[in-house]
């Protein structure tokens, strides 16, 4: 018995959101990208959307190269919303 709050105590650490890894927002808008890119391939996509889509990403970039990772994660998020898509995080 001794064991459980050791276990216990574990758990929970490895649970705090301190603990947690951060999402990278550079990978993120690649996943999305190369979903668009297939979906456009595959048809499943039209033009007109993908390039708005695309082009929101570009904007997306920008702020992830700026270091503004949590604001580029949101905006993948708004963006696959926008545009039909489950909004997480892959």
């Amino acid at each position: 018995m001794p064991r459980l709050p050791l276990l216990l105590a574990a758990i929970m650490l490895t649970a705090s959101p301190a603990f947690a890894q951060k999402v990278d927002c550079k990978v993120q808008i690649t996943k999305y990208q190369k979903l668009l890119d297939n979906d456009l391939r595959i048809g499943f996509v039209g033009k007109e959307i993908y390039a708005k889509a695309s082009a929101d990403l570009v904007k997306t970039n920008e702020l992830c190269k700026a270091g503004q990772n949590d604001a580029a994660i949101q905006a993948v998020l708004a963006t696959k919303k926008r545009y039909g898509y489950p909004p997480q995080l892959q």
